[in-house]
């Protein structure tokens, strides 16, 4: 029993060997289950969310919800809503839209054709069945009215959402989707009008997918994890319908909708997002002022001024004018030297490297353009710059003690130990196995006494450049270099050292991050919000420019045999085992 007990142990450990703290977040759908929503679905399945570190919840539409003011009051983070929201927005809601899934809205209204309405113009003292919302039904309204017809002799009935009330006639026109209830009158071989404000020119968005600013001031970051994996679920469900069906079909039909009906619905759906035209999530300014005017048409709102910054741009921080004044009145400068290549450096008589591609990527994203940039020749006249001038900031590859003026951004850059040595030398997974051999580090590294606590036995040759310690490794005078991955990199490079590479890496991690003044809170805030726009890709542009990394091109396999063969062979016995236990166990119940 004891065995047991113990390979039970190890069961559950090597169950959650590769486990990891989710950041949980809740999206609400304003409707049931459908293919209306297969974009979330399958980042969720697919595991898009949970590869930016999401554990993201789906919610389906209830009628005792106020969606609204659960994303405001925190219940909810996300959430999906129709134009109707920027009404909301007008009236001072503090939303902000991520993107429209839909260019044109599926809202249509639906007759049958015995009933002789051909057109809007005939519904005049008709029933219809729609929204008693006036937001939610502005487009068909819209429609209605363009086509001369007052709202006054149209006699409105609650919406029911049972399709038989138009097919028997409790009511002669219904609020549809154009992606549901045709496919349905279709089966049933009943002759159908579709009357859609598309097409009189009342284009309207649909699936409007939106956050509250406050989700957005807070968790830069977040959003634009969960705005990235849903637009690419997006993606995927509109180049996969039949397999996206399939998965609603199976996992999200509470409706219990046909596996045809689905697939229908991903084919209508798929050309209102104008997927096909590369339109897939975005907004159009025009668009937005055109649906506002109408809403002002239609009395639904008499809030008239031009809506600004609440649209959502993963390259860039939503401005206010506040913003913007605050930082015409508070130019930025940043703080620097310019003798740490590749991080700074003075090319043709001027600053460049990664530091100040990365100054001038954040001013993008800030769009300022009075910012500068002020060199110093050390990090205390650097600190004593920021700690007298609020509006000076400098990089740190180092934390800063609670107590220090100075407060960290968030992660701009990860930043690798490598371990570089000559070409013929075998790969390193650890520093230990080669302990004995003369290990060259830079004598005022900030992470030589990381090392040393990692490494107590190893005694390191202290060399007073990188530059000099990669020479004496070319010349064979030390066994291996230690230092960070772009700096290695680079002098590799420019040096145009052909018989070095990174053999490996230490198993410390730097963060470069900017540090401010403790007292400007608001910069921080901006800052931290700018670097949470900065892509992989311009991470990417912005190393290839200055070094390409020479790697280790394959691992050592006498480790793998040494050690991780083992390791997964006791791994499948262990799993082996497992599955006999449960099988017996099945047999005696």
């Amino acid at each position: 029993m004891k065995i047991l007990k113990i390979i039970t142990i190890l069961l559950i450990l090597m169950a959650n060997l590769y486990s990891k703290t989710l950041d949980k977040v809740t999206i609400q759908l304003d409707w049931l289950h459908q293919f209306q929503f297969a974009g979330y679905y399958i980042a969720k399945e697919k595991g898009f969310y949970e590869n930016e570190n999401l554990d993201v919840k789906i919610k389906e539409f209830d009628y005792n919800i106020n969606i609204l003011d659960d994303l405001l009051n925190k219940k909810i983070e996300y959430a999906v809503g129709k134009s109707s929201l920027i009404v909301d927005k007008l009236e001072g809601k503090d939303i902000v839209f991520l993107s429209a899934i839909y260019q044109n809205s599926p809202m249509v209204l639906i007759s049958l054709k015995k009933s002789n309405i051909f057109s809007p113009k005939d519904l005049k003292n008709k029933k219809i069945m729609i929204t008693t919302d006036a937001k939610l039904a502005a487009s068909i309204n819209s429609m209605i009215i363009s086509q001369g017809v007052s709202l006054d002799n149209i006699n409105f009935q609650k919406h029911s959402f049972k399709l038989e009330d138009l097919i028997n006639g409790k009511t002669d026109a219904m609020a549809s989707y154009l992606s549901n209830e045709p496919f349905i009158l279709k089966e049933k071989n009943i002759d159908f009008v579709i009357h859609n404000p598309s097409d009189y020119g009342f284009d309207f968005y649909g699936g409007i997918f939106y956050t509250s600013k406050t989700e957005l001031d807070q968790n830069p970051l977040r959003v634009k994890k969960v705005y990235n994996a849903t637009l690419k679920g997006w993606k995927y469900a509109f180049e996969n319908i039949e397999e996206t069906a399939k998965l609603i079909f199976d996992k999200y039909n509470t409706q219990n909708k046909s596996l045809e009906s689905l697939i229908y619905e991903g084919q209508i759906l798929k050309k209102l997002a104008k997927y096909d035209e590369g339109l897939l999530g975005t907004f159009d300014k025009k668009k937005i002022e055109e649906i506002k005017r109408l809403y002002l048409l239609l009395g639904t709102t008499n809030k008239s001024y031009y809506l600004e910054n609440f649209i959502y741009s993963p390259n860039q921080i939503l401005k206010t004018k506040k913003v913007d004044n605050f930082l015409k009145e508070n130019p930025l400068t940043l703080v620097t030297n310019n003798n740490y290549p590749p991080f700074t450096m003075m090319i043709d008589n001027k600053i460049s490297g990664i530091e100040i591609d990365y100054w001038k990527l954040i001013n993008k994203k800030l769009s300022t353009n009075t910012a500068s940039t002020l060199i110093v020749h050390d990090i205390k006249e650097a600190i004593s710059k920021i700690e007298k001038n609020p509006n000076h900031v400098k990089y740190s590859f180092s934390k800063h003690d609670k107590k220090s003026k100075l407060l960290e951004t968030i992660p701009i850059a990860q930043l690798k130990i490598g371990i570089a040595t000559k070409f013929n030398k075998p790969y390193i997974s650890d520093l230990n196995e080669i302990k004995n051999k003369k290990i060259a580090i830079a004598k005022n590294a900030l992470y030589y006494e990381q090392i040393k606590k990692l490494y107590p036995d190893i005694d390191f040759v202290k060399i007073d450049d990188l530059n000099k310690a990669i020479k004496y490794l070319n010349e064979d005078k030390v066994y291996a270099v230690i230092a960070k991955v772009p700096a290695i990199a680079y002098v590799i490079s420019k040096k145009d050292y052909q018989k070095i590479k990174i053999s490996g890496t230490v198993d410390i991690d730097f963060e470069l991050k900017l540090v401010v003044n403790n007292g400007n809170k608001k910069l921080l805030k901006l800052l931290n919000e700018s670097i949470a726009l900065i892509s992989d890709e311009e991470r990417q542009e912005i190393n290839n420019k200055y070094y390409s990394i020479v790697y280790q091109d394959q691992v050592d396999y006498t480790f793998i045999l040494k050690f991780i063969f083992p390791l997964v062979l006791i791994i499948i016995l262990l799993l082996i085992y497992s599955f006999r236990l449960k099988r017996e166990m099945k047999k005696s119940s």
